[in-house]
């Protein structure tokens, strides 16, 4: 009897532990989404890809052409909150882009606003001329409106130091091994290597072909959906700007944004035909300690993105957005 019963025991046990392993097993099974041609380039839909102005591609010409877009207005707004019941006190856009399109869907000028309370402090517009290559590439003419600054050559000097955040790379040099562009905007003359050969994707070959000095940033990959970038200096000192890691179906699964003392991860979640549903930013510091998430939910209308709120992550009731980027279609 005390042998049926120890038997019984153990068998329970191992029964228990092998359902544990069982439940394990199937939380680390990712489904991979296929990849779905969806009108926001979500890769570019961030800080990074807004301040590089010559690779206009944050929506696909395709579909702005197949649904007969003419012009997106974007609004980014931040919501503040004054105490512990809630209490909104700032609902206006800090930022609008107005998009223009042309007929075969390329960007044909952007406009792009900021505002305090509000009221309209400066807007910036970038005009392009031709439409994209097949990386996305066009260099744009740029123009600025600052209003509350008086006419001067200060206020002049400023505009044009305010205008050095957005990137305006120029094409020198192309083959089927590199590109290599210089950013007009900077007056460090930034360079900005995309190496496309997988066999020169380290740091020997950079060092030994280029002359890093830290300042210019190196791509492992094409514009279009590039691995990595970095700023070099001495074999050593590499320096993340930006890491991607794909599905191998080519969904982006992640991206991470570094600066020197934090780190954002974002990661996406699809649905089952590969249409992208939310996004989570997670911040850690450069020690790798988790400091704050928030996820971000696609609002979709007639088939198309109408907006982004992203929640505070301990929010489960996801009542109140913590900011919003909105979209408008004309």
């Amino acid at each position: 009897m005390k042998f049926r019963i120890k038997y019984l025991l153990i068998f329970s046990i191992a029964l228990l532990y092998s359902c544990g392993q069982e439940e394990v097993k199937k939380e680390e099974i990712l489904i991979e989404p296929p990849l779905t041609s969806q009108l926001i380039n979500w890769s570019v839909m961030n800080a990074d890809g807004w301040k590089n102005m010559s690779f206009p591609t944050w929506f696909s010409k395709e579909l702005i052409d197949s649904n007969d877009i003419k012009t997106i207005l974007i609004g980014f707004t931040n919501f503040n909150f004054t105490d512990s019941i809630v209490n909104i006190t700032d609902t206006m856009p800090y930022r609008t882009l107005e998009i223009n399109f042309d007929q075969k869907g390329s960007v044909k000028k952007v406009v792009m606003a900021e505002f305090i309370d509000g009221i309209q402090l400066a807007q910036h517009i970038f005009s392009y001329k031709s439409g994209t290559d097949s990386l996305g590439y066009s260099t744009p003419a740029v123009s600025s409106n600052v209003k509350y600054r008086e006419k001067s050559m200060i206020s002049l000097l400023n505009t044009l130091q305010e205008l050095q955040q957005y990137q305006r790379l120029v094409l020198e040099e192309s083959d089927e091994k590199l590109l290599k562009y210089v950013d007009k905007s900077s007056k460090k003359e930034i360079y900005h290597y995309f190496i496309l050969d997988t066999a020169n994707w380290n740091v020997s070959y950079i060092d030994h072909n280029f002359n890093p000095e830290g300042k210019h940033l190196f791509y492992y990959g094409s514009p279009t959906d590039y691995l990595s970038s970095f700023s070099l200096v001495n074999l050593v000192e590499k320096s993340l700007k930006q890491s991607r890691i794909y599905y191998p179906s080519k969904a982006l699964k992640s991206q991470s944004f570094h600066t020197k003392d934090f780190t954002t991860k974002r990661c996406f979640d699809y649905d089952s035909t590969g249409v992208l549903m939310s996004i989570k930013d997670s911040l850690v510091s450069a020690s790798d300690e988790f400091l704050h998430s928030d996820l971000g939910i696609i609002k979709y209308k007639n088939f198309l993105p109408s907006e982004l709120n992203f929640f505070n992550a301990d929010d489960t009731l996801r009542k109140v957005p913590v900011k919003r980027v909105s979209f408008k279609y004309n």
